[in-house]
């Protein structure tokens, strides 16, 4: 799923970049840099949160069985990204606008695959639409037979959501960088607030899981870039 994301999310990249007067055909690089990036820094985030499920070093390298850490390749791809950019002396700040509702696509479409993985699963709930994991799952080794919160659906309908505003408000931005600090403005508190019906996560602080106080961070600077942008 992950795959299929950087496909549909590549093919959507590379009509909006034409648009945008931006050569289409290096947005394949350019996709590759940020997807390297971004599994990096998402294990990354992971191994950080959650070293203690690691039984031994090779477990680091075995994403088929889950463990991607969303802000870690948010900033993995970024910075993969950022590289690339200035490699082939493209405009920074235009080009990651044409890359963000491609960033919300790619996400909604892995969280399927968060879904079929039985990662990031939910907390218990009597609510009509909870599933059910089968033994042998990591929601049935933290809950047994109980229904759940199919977050990951939640947050694959979140993000999708997420790509149809930034497409449409995509015509409408005054600065290049506004659609980018956009995506925070609106998957940081989304995402907070779904944070809350997730039954998977080992480490809090202060009641808050990290994705929430990354969210806090990511919010915070995204809304001010975003005045900014709009204000120059």
């Amino acid at each position: 799923m992950v795959v299929i994301g950087f496909l549909a999310a590549w093919r959507l990249a590379v009509w909006r970049a034409k648009k945008e007067g931006i050569p289409g055909e290096v947005f394949l690089d350019f996709g590759i840099w940020g997807l390297v990036g971004g599994v990096i820094g998402a294990r990354l985030f992971h191994f950080l949160q959650n070293y203690e499920t690691y039984r031994s070093f090779w477990d680091v390298f075995k994403i088929w069985q889950g463990g991607l850490v969303f802000y870690g390749g948010f900033f993995g791809g970024v910075v993969a990204c950022i590289i690339f950019v200035k490699k082939k002396e493209l405009p920074l700040l235009k080009t990651l606008d044409v890359a963000a509702p491609s960033l919300a696509l790619a996400l909604s479409l892995s969280r399927i695959g968060c879904l079929l993985n039985g990662c990031c699963f939910g907390k218990p709930t009597n609510l009509i639409w909870a599933i059910f994991f089968p033994p042998g799952s990591l929601p049935y080794e933290r809950y047994g037979n109980l229904p759940l919160h199919p977050t990951q659906i939640y947050l694959s309908l979140n993000a999708f959501i997420i790509c149809l505003i930034l497409s449409f408000y995509f015509k409408y931005r005054k600065s290049p960088g506004e659609v980018l600090a956009l995506l925070g403005m609106l998957y940081a508190p989304t995402r907070f607030g779904l944070e809350f019906f997730r039954g998977d996560h080992l480490l809090f602080i202060r009641g808050l899981s990290a994705p929430q106080i990354t969210g806090i961070f990511i919010f915070i600077g995204s809304l001010i870039g975003f005045i900014y942008l709009r204000k120059k």
